[in-house]
Order: structure tokens, then C-alpha cells, then sequence
């Protein structure tokens, strides 16, 4: 048997808040670019924070599927009703995104990934999930990582 490491670096860039327009509807105050990506919603409100992190091939038509979820869409539809709820709760929502600059490294040095392929952004949005304490934050993904795998305390 060999062991095998890996290292994972990713830069979150804000693209602004999420509110709601006067229809009840999500509303996104940028413009999403229409390329692959790790996004991060995170939510607070009072003392808590929640997050969910997704992947997509199109970040722009990943944000419409949000606003207007269609009825197969049922990822989309959960984290809709979640975000307007918390919204109609006065949370604040905020939203990042990894467009470029993720690197891995398995040896020999950081090198650039490319998020076109599924696989890497599955990879990426793991690893982000893994990066949130779960004692402090609420994971709104479901079956994450965190979820199904023991993690040591950290100490």
C-alpha cells in the first residue's frame, strides 16, 4: 500500500447579496457570469449561520434555476423555499463563488484546475463543505460530506 496526499486551495470571490423582489421571488444583485463554478449561499440571521455550497457548469443558469425553479427541479426548489423563508425572516444572504483560481496539489506543487469537469467541481465543493464546522454552522446540503463521514475534534 502507498498513501497518497492531496492539497486543495480555492479563492472565494463575493458577487453580492441575495434579496427578495417585490413578486416574492429571489433576487440576485450582480451578474453571474455564465461559467463553471463553486458557489456558497450563506445565510445569517441573529447568531446563526447556514450555508450551502453547490456546483455547476453554468453559474448564470444555475442562479435562473433558483429564481424559477421548474417542478423536476427539486434541489432547487428546497434551497428556493429555504432562502425566501430565512429572507421573509429578515436572514442576510450572501453569495461567493470559485471561478478560477482552485488548485490542487498531489506532489508536486499547486497547479490550476479546470472546473469544466464535473468531477473537479465535486471534488472542490467537498472540500468546501469539509472546511465548515458543523457545531457553529448549518450545512444545508444534503448527504454532505460532513454528514457521513466522522470527522476528528479539532483541538
Amino acid at each position: 500500500t502507498s498513501k497518497t496526499e492531496y492539497q486543495i486551495s480555492m479563492n472565494w470571490i463575493p458577487l453580492g447579496k441575495v434579496q427578495l423582489d417585490n413578486n416574492n421571488k429571489l433576487q440576485f444583485k450582480f451578474d453571474a457570469p455564465s461559467c463553471p463554478a463553486i458557489y456558497r449561499f450563506r445565510v445569517r440571521r441573529g447568531n446563526t449561520e447556514s450555508v450551502y455550497i453547490g456546483e455547476t457548469d453554468n453559474l448564470k443558469r444555475r442562479f435562473g434555476n433558483y429564481r424559477n425553479a421548474g417542478e423536476t427541479q427539486k434541489t432547487s426548489i428546497r434551497i428556493n423555499e429555504i432562502l425566501r423563508n430565512e429572507l421573509a425572516n429578515n436572514a442576510e444572504i450572501s453569495l461567493s463563488a470559485v471561478i478560477k483560481e482552485a488548485y490542487i496539489n498531489y506532489g508536486d506543487g499547486l497547479k490550476e484546475v479546470r472546473l469544466e469537469t464535473k468531477t473537479m467541481r465535486c471534488l472542490f465543493e467537498n472540500a468546501a463543505l469539509l472546511s465548515f464546522n458543523t457545531e457553529t454552522t448549518n450545512i444545508l446540503n444534503k448527504g454532505s460530506a460532513k454528514k457521513v463521514i466522522s470527522l476528528p475534534d479539532e483541538n
